[in-house]
């Protein structure tokens, strides 16, 4: 919120602001490095929201936007799926193992696309999934009364395997 004079001349005013706001409830962060990365289960759906602080006037790196999360998996065949996409952001899943190094990617440069990306686990273990914006990065405010869709609308992660 910025209030300031219309005109230059110095006037005193007195005036009272009234600020509601809904809190976004993402019980996994802060989740934005793999260090910070939240836990979660094999075949249990985890909602969060593609969002990132804003300050006025200062930059949003791209990786403010990401949630990583960790969790354990045994070798073989692994499916991790990206569904409700809010429509503001082209999704980017990267799925990497205990030492972070990356061990599959998928993206689709159209906002609001789901994504699944299945592969062969090597070695069974802590193995990491970040969910990230491929390009471009969403809107940090809203303009006006628009709220931009990923402030309001959760995504879905859910990772299987058989």
């Amino acid at each position: 919120i910025d209030v300031s004079n219309f005109s230059n001349n110095i006037i005193s005013y007195i005036y009272n602001i009234n600020i509601n706001f809904t809190k976004i409830d993402d019980p996994f962060e802060p989740n934005d490095s793999r260090v910070d990365a939240g836990a979660i289960s094999l075949a249990t759906p985890v909602r969060g929201f593609v969002f990132a602080g804003f300050v006025a006037g200062a930059t949003i790196a791209p990786e403010a936007y990401d949630d990583w999360y960790r969790l354990t998996l045994a070798a073989g065949p692994a499916t991790i799926k990206l569904e409700d996409v809010p429509t503001t952001v082209a999704p980017e899943l990267v799925l990497l193992d205990g030492q972070g190094s990356e061990t599959g990617r998928k993206f689709d440069p159209t906002k609001g696309a789901g994504l699944t990306l299945q592969k062969t686990i090597v070695a069974a273990g802590t193995h990491f999934v970040k969910v990230g914006v491929f390009a471009p990065v969403p809107p940090a405010e809203g303009k006006g009364s628009v709220v931009p869709d990923h402030f309001l609308h959760p995504y879905k992660l859910t990772v299987t395997q058989p």
